[in-house]
């Protein structure tokens, strides 16, 4: 009996120990895939980035490596070349990683954080990847930063950036404790900021995003221009697809601002925007993810080819007839008697739009033709005297109605502009 308990006991034990190392084993068998994965992934993109894992060692319980990623978006630019030296903990059912990263220009250039802005420090980085759910956490921890040319001058203090996923959602926080610019055109400091984001959905293609950011104490300066200072700034952002169309939902406040020591007042506003075609928005989002320079460069050639683009897909977009709400914009100021307010509707005519050329954006022509499919009408409450003279009437008038009728902007039916 008691050779029968023992003989048990060992047995359990045997299982057990195979059972530990075997999901040890497993561990690294699937982060082995998912790294392949990923790797494979991003250099079949075609996006002007490349992914390669070097210095590999891999083990039942523990692998490292340097994880190399380079990017060029096109043959002129300088290829930027991001290092993450990482180790591997393989556990039962998931898997730890952390490491360091940093980036440079060039293999004899300087490392961008630890020679040039961080003083010897790099960014750190923490995940656990769980294995059965493909579910995870991330976390990125940069250092603070800090470059001084004399003609430039910024500080970055406290950046951490945490990411929580499953298959179906992601939960990502950015906290920044402060950060500081000058330049010879102006400066900008801004206090605690934090950014969070939520989706629901394939990460590739959502039906439900939501953005919330703060910041506290906000002051912005520049030449010639007087500075101003935000106590508080808030902003709200929610997106939802439905039946194959984005709706869209925006609100924020701006607290405290003045300039020159001058209070100005609260500024709050709440607004909607519904109808836009889905699968448009994600069109356009794909160029603009392939090829961001398309979108940051100003020179006519670059938007010119930006516009023959994604012309088509703003056109789709458009197709629904989709409705601007301002639901609310208000002004609480020590320099007017009442809150000032508005609220008001813009609509886009979407009829007929797909017997319009696929190029309509790239010419004159084809962009009037879209703003005549611009009618709404905004409300303007306890406007202020100066209000009214700019647009041409009598400083008495508190209400101001702006219609827009095909484009063309009337204020108390006078004339007052066209859009263009």
């Amino acid at each position: 009996m008691k050779k029968a308990v023992v003989y048990g006991l060992g047995g359990v034990i045997i299982v057990g120990a195979a059972l530990w190392v075997g999901g040890h084993a497993y561990s690294a068998h699937r982060f082995d895939q998912e790294l392949t994965r990923q790797v494979e992934q991003i250099n079949a993109a075609d996006n002007g980035m490349t992914m390669d894992v070097a210095d590999r060692h891999d083990g039942w319980f523990t692998s490292t490596g340097v994880l190399n990623v380079r990017y060029q978006p096109d043959a002129q630019a300088t290829p930027l070349n991001l290092q993450a030296p990482w180790t591997a903990h393989h556990g039962l059912l998931s898997t730890g990683l952390d490491g360091t990263l940093d980036a440079r220009t060039g293999a004899d250039a300087p490392w961008v954080l630890a020679d040039i802005l961080a003083d010897g420090k790099k960014a750190h980085f923490d995940a656990t990847l769980k294995h059965f759910d493909q579910s995870g956490r991330a976390e990125l921890e940069m250092p603070d930063m800090k470059a001084d040319t004399g003609l430039q001058m910024m500080n970055i203090n406290g950046l951490t950036i945490r990411a929580d996923y499953t298959d179906a959602s992601v939960n990502a926080t950015a906290d920044l404790a402060g950060l500081e610019y000058r330049d010879a055109q102006g400066a900008m400091t801004a206090g605690a900021s934090r950014f969070v984001m939520d989706q629901k959905g394939p990460r590739d293609n959502p039906d439900h995003q939501k953005y919330h950011m703060t910041s506290d104490g906000l002051t912005l300066s520049a030449s010639q221009l007087m500075p101003v200072t935000i106590g508080a700034l808030e902003f709200s952002g929610e997106a939802v697809r439905d039946n194959d169309q984005w709706n869209q939902h925006s609100s924020g406040s701006l607290k405290g601002i003045e300039a020159s020591g001058q209070a100005l007042g609260d500024i709050a506003f709440e607004s909607t925007l519904d109808g836009l075609d889905a699968t448009a928005w994600q069109a356009i989002a794909a160029i603009g993810n392939e090829h961001p320079e398309w979108f940051e460069d100003t020179d006519a050639i670059t938007s010119q080819r930006t516009l023959t683009a994604i012309s088509p897909h703003v056109l789709k977009l458009l197709a629904p007839s989709p409705v601007f709400t301002l639901k609310t914009l208000s002004l609480e100021s020590p320099m007017v008697k009442e809150p000032v307010d508005m609220t008001g509707r813009l609509t886009f005519d979407g009829q007929g739009i797909d017997t319009m050329p696929a190029d309509a954006l790239t010419t004159p022509q084809g962009q009037d033709a879209l703003i005549n499919r611009l009618n709404g009408t905004f409300t303007l409450n306890h406007a202020p005297p100066l209000v009214a003279l700019f647009a041409g009437l009598s400083p008495d008038q508190q209400t101001l109605v702006f219609r827009i009728d095909q484009g063309i902007v009337t204020v108390n039916d006078q004339r007052l502009m066209r859009l263009n």
